[in-house]
């Protein structure tokens, strides 16, 4: 790509070239209830994203202790375990959902992989 303009919020670029990236093998779903930790969340989002799962749902619970996730922040630290590992696919990161929202999803696609 060729930079055209760049200000404070943004880049605009000019694509030269494209490269058709091979196809990886998809983990597809994870749901995890959410550590009270931040940096077991951190590790948690850290080694999904490397492992290629593509949906990552924190699932929320009468006693699930966290009560707020910070999804930029978890982007972020994805996008970092994707430069260091080589990927491009950066996985869809969902803030809390219900036991019964994680069982129709995990219906709808069947191709759950894990429950935790």
């Amino acid at each position: 790509a060729q930079i055209e303009q760049i200000n404070k919020q943004n880049i605009e670029a000019r694509i030269l070239d494209s490269v058709m990236m091979p196809a990886e093998k998809k983990i597809s779903t994870l749901f995890v209830a959410p550590p009270k930790q931040t940096d077991r969340m951190d590790y948690i989002i850290e080694k999904t994203t490397e492992l290629g799962v593509d949906h990552i749902y924190f699932v929320s619970t009468q006693r699930t202790e966290r009560t707020r996730i910070d999804v930029e922040k978890l982007v972020k630290k994805s996008i970092a375990a994707l430069k260091q590992c080589k990927r491009a696919r950066l996985p869809h990161i969902a803030t809390f959902t219900s036991i019964k929202e994680a069982y129709d999803i995990s219906q709808s696609t069947l191709q759950l992989t894990h429950a935790v």
